[in-house]
């Protein structure tokens, strides 16, 4: 998940609203497919794309098969548009799929916020294609609220189906505003994915984490330092018409992972993400997102799951309308529950933004939505109220925009009600349902 397009989106002007890229093919449609050519491609190589498009010489033209050849080297984030051109022959129609591609590399201010730490900005390079074969390569260091150490390698197609990797190495310093404690964290995340069918995803980790306290009983460890080994599998089913922004389709995944144990190391407890998301359209700018994130950790706070891996309420990234340093105070535990429903409504299509000698794409999108979540079992030492129960439910309500960033994902700007009637303004980025699983958040 990458912001690094979010500045250039806010100094261009929003372009106007866009039609759709197969219409103009539909007197084609039934008749046999000649050739296929690709153009644009300067730094692609030819079957990063050809794998993308099922569409096959001799085949029937189907413009709905098209239209999804189009989404599928959308997804892949390295183009700022793509097109289809017909040729008419008399035997048949020539099709060239037409790229404008995004630039493969790229030096810039990269940002983030969140509502505990703030504002941090510093200098990034990143590239989104390198060697011209849809790898990632990036890399930050952010100043300001926290400090951040950032490099990350994805790598989504190497061979078979989908089989691939990704390693994300982090460090973070910052204050811990709730548990008051100054953090010094590292972490390195390697997965191994592949793709089951069409639909199903799997796969792999074996990660470390270290956490570093100023504070003492704010680790496991009484020498106020943590080392978590972990394990993992992940199980998902995705039939999203979009990767970039989806209109139609389930999003579903499992997480199991297990920290400690055998594994040595500090904590020992097992850690279960279940969340589930559908795209139900209403008409073609209209969406409705239902999504429900339920985590559950094993073990006991302070005895077996170290505090700092708690989950606290309120904010941007999982109940909208409270500040996160209050609600947070009163709502937090090891485990979650958080369901989401929001209507979206697409203001301006993602097209493509001409800038100098490469494109960047980007779009715009309102919602309303309303939020209702918990947290139950936290650190009985801090004489809360830790049960589940729906009395301890919390919920809020809102509207928003949303500024569409492919290969960036999402910037938010929310102004929320919780219970209590204060109007709340959220800032984010990274979609919620992304970012509601993040320790950081």
């Amino acid at each position: 998940m990458h912001h690094k397009w979010l500045i250039l989106f806010l100094i261009v002007p929003v372009p106007v609203l866009g039609t759709t890229k197969v219409e103009h093919l539909k007197p084609y449609a039934g008749r046999l497919v000649a050739d296929i050519t690709i153009s644009g491609n300067n730094v692609t190589k030819d079957y990063i794309i050809l794998r993308e498009i099922h569409t096959q010489v001799s085949d029937t033209l189907s413009v709905k098969r098209i239209g999804q050849d189009i989404e599928r080297l959308k997804n892949l984030g390295i183009f700022a548009d793509v097109s289809v051109a017909p040729t008419d022959y008399a035997h048949g129609v020539g099709l060239e799929y037409q790229l404008r591609e995004m630039p493969w590399i790229l030096p810039y201010v990269a940002f983030r916020y969140t509502e505990e730490n703030g504002w941090s900005v510093g200098p990034a390079a990143s590239s989104v294609n390198l060697l011209g074969r849809d790898i990632l390569l990036s890399g930050r260091v952010l100043f300001g609220g926290a400090t951040t150490f950032e490099a990350q390698i994805e790598w989504p197609w190497i061979t078979g189906n989908h089989v691939g990797f990704e390693l994300r190495s982090a460090g973070l310093f910052r204050d811990q505003l709730i548990l008051q404690f100054e953090e010094n964290s590292y972490e390195i995340s390697p997965w191994v994915k592949t793709w089951l069918g069409d639909h199903g995803r799997l796969a792999g980790s074996v990660g470390w984490f270290q956490m570093n306290s100023d504070s003492s009983g704010r680790t496991l460890s009484p020498d106020n330092r943590d080392n978590l080994f972990r394990v993992g599998v992940r199980l998902g089913y995705d039939t999203r018409d979009s990767w970039r922004n989806p209109h139609r389709g389930w999003w579903h995944e499992l997480q199991l992972m297990k920290t400690g144990g055998a594994l040595q190391g500090d904590g020992d407890f097992w850690t279960l993400d279940i969340d589930l998301q559908r795209y139900q359209p209403i008409t073609g700018r209209q969406t409705v997102l239902l999504g429900w994130l339920t985590t559950l950790q094993s073990g006991h706070v302070n005895v077996d799951v170290p505090p700092y891996l708690q989950y606290f309420m309120g904010g941007a990234n999982s109940i909208r309308g409270y500040e996160f340093d209050v609600l947070g105070k009163e709502l937090f535990g090891k485990n979650q529950m958080i369901v989401t429903v929001e209507y979206q409504y697409l203001l301006v299509d993602i097209r493509p933004i001409p800038v100098w000698k490469w494109s960047f794409a980007a779009g715009l999108e309102a919602a309303a939505f309303s939020d209702a979540g918990i947290a139950w079992e936290a650190d009985p030492s801090l004489g809360v109220d830790d049960t589940f129960g729906w009395d301890r439910f919390k919920a809020g309500v809102g509207i928003g925009l949303r500024l569409l960033i492919p290969s960036v994902d999402v910037a938010r700007l929310d102004f929320a009600v919780g219970e209590d009637g204060d109007v709340i303004f959220h800032f984010a980025v990274w979609p919620k349902f992304y970012a509601q699983r993040l320790r950081v958040r």
